[in-house]
């Protein structure tokens, strides 16, 4: 299970990122003919971040994000940043969607050796109220 927690931590990282926007002009100093916006990089949303490795671990629900294209030709040089972040945070999500599955095969596993060794610890101890030591 640490194992599938180390490969969500990556995936969760990406699921959880936000663009973050850096400002040009270029008419100073009259900047509202000649200004854009471009995507500089990406910061880790923590609350998505939680939310996805909640989901992991317990379960629950985990929402799809999407980054919406903001309108104007200023914002024109970010939409294709904007794609491929949107397109990061839905491989990552659908990775995380699988990562669950295998989660709870991994939870459930667990449980049964835990039984598989509770049910061995009562026998053993059967046998030596019996007077059989092993």
């Amino acid at each position: 299970m640490r194992d599938l927690e180390s490969l969500a931590q990556g995936n969760c990282r990406s699921y959880a990122q936000d663009p973050t926007f850096q400002y040009h002009c270029n008419g100073f100093p009259i900047c509202g003919i000649n200004e854009w916006w471009t995507v500089s990089g990406t910061q880790t949303n923590q609350d998505a971040y939680n939310a996805c490795m909640t989901f992991l671990q317990a379960g629950g629900g985990l929402e799809q994000r999407k980054h919406p294209k903001k309108e104007g030709s200023s914002w024109d040089d970010t939409w294709a940043d904007i794609d491929r972040i949107n397109s990061q945070i839905g491989a990552a999500y659908n990775q995380v969607q699988n990562l669950r599955n295998q989660y709870q095969e991994a939870q459930r596993q667990a449980e049964e050796a835990r039984q598989q060794i509770n049910n061995l610890r009562r026998r053993i101890a059967d046998l030596e109220a019996q007077g059989v030591f092993c």
